[in-house]
């Protein structure tokens, strides 16, 4: 019933914030047929499942006005918050994974029941489901979404490739079931003192059925997003940058195709960067270049190595470095980042 003012609102394309009386106007194309808000620090929204619902469906054609409102609910002190990390899920109904996924969520509520007094999150990093085996397994983003709601947290999610309809053609097309279903490619919010945002680093270039073709790549659309939403965001706001495939390899060099852009964008602010996508884990540190001021933490799998390890040895859920399929905790008290990475039934200490 109060309005809440400078609430960041996007359509993908346009950015404002809302005024003392909580209004917003946008003169949207509506090509997105969305309106998502970037979650203000100290607020909450409503969930549905464990997706935080921070958009809204538009249902009129561009030239019809139509009034989207939102309400936030105030929430205690954020400062102090622990973000959950999962790297690529990978659900299909095969591998006996929707068991050992029961295994993982099992642990990870296990681990966040035990620390009642901090605030948690959830962050993905795509591949939650895998576009293959949606029709021939039945398994598709309506079952994952259902799934991950077995998480006692509100978690944010990643697009990756294979939640991509690879059935369809061209980079927008491919994305429409994962906008229906899930939520928008790319948007942010805050928590605390740190803004968070989630991008879409999956371009597709496939013709249709059978083509899986695609570059990692952030095209130009969501480039320019990113630089109207990071105008509502002081430059001493540390950023977290989450999307599927890593900027970097293991040796750190360049593996986006245009991470030069990103960086540029993102220039002269602390960043974290979450990805996955290798089903490996491994960090690049470049928080000390004054160019750049970045750390990309690859973030390793839920799934391991596609839950084949422990269909196949139960027990025995590893990826192909060897480490144990799991999660990154990442505990954040005002600007400051601790981290470290928990196996799906190992202590913290396991490393």
């Amino acid at each position: 019933g109060r309005p809440v003012k400078d609430v960041v609102v996007s359509d993908g394309y346009d950015v404002t914030k809302t005024d003392e009386d909580g209004i917003y106007q946008l003169a949207s194309e509506k090509k997105h047929k969305y309106v998502f808000i970037s979650i203000p620090s100290g607020y909450t929204v409503k969930l549905s499942g464990s997706q935080p619902v921070f958009f809204q469906y538009l249902v009129n054609s561009p030239s019809v006005k139509e009034r989207v409102d939102f309400t936030l609910y105030e929430d205690t002190d954020q400062t102090k918050h622990t973000m959950v990390v999962m790297g690529d899920i990978h659900l299909a109904s095969r591998n006996n994974d929707l068991n050992q996924f029961q295994n993982f969520v099992n642990d990870l509520n296990t681990y966040m029941s035990s620390n009642p007094s901090v605030k948690f999150y959830g962050l993905t990093l795509g591949d939650l489901a895998w576009d293959q085996y949606w029709i021939p397994n039945g398994y598709d983003l309506t079952n994952y979404m259902k799934d991950i709601a077995k998480v006692n947290a509100p978690v944010f999610n990643t697009i990756g490739n294979h939640d991509h309809e690879q059935a369809a053609a061209g980079d927008f097309n491919t994305v429409a079931v994962y906008k229906r279903t899930v939520c928008p490619t790319y948007y942010s919010f805050n928590i605390g003192k740190v803004h968070y945002v989630v991008l879409d680093d999956i371009e597709c270039t496939n013709s249709g059925a059978g083509d899986r073709s695609y570059n990692t790549k952030i095209v130009d659309e969501q480039i320019e997003w990113l630089r109207k939403d990071l105008q509502f965001v002081s430059s001493e706001t540390p950023v977290v940058l989450a999307m599927h495939s890593p900027v970097y390899n293991e040796s750190g060099v360049n593996r986006l195709a245009n991470s030069d852009k990103v960086i540029e964008v993102l220039s002269g602010r602390k960043v974290h960067i979450m990805t996955g996508h290798t089903h490996i884990m491994y960090n690049v540190d470049n928080l000390s270049e004054s160019d750049t001021g970045h750390y990309e933490h690859n973030s390793g799998a839920v799934c391991a190595t596609w839950w084949w390890s422990g269909y196949e040895v139960p027990g025995i859920h590893i990826s192909t470095d060897g480490t144990p399929g799991g999660y990154r905790v990442f505990d954040v008290e005002g600007t400051e980042f601790e981290w470290v990475y928990k196996g799906t039934g190992k202590d913290e200490s396991y490393q």
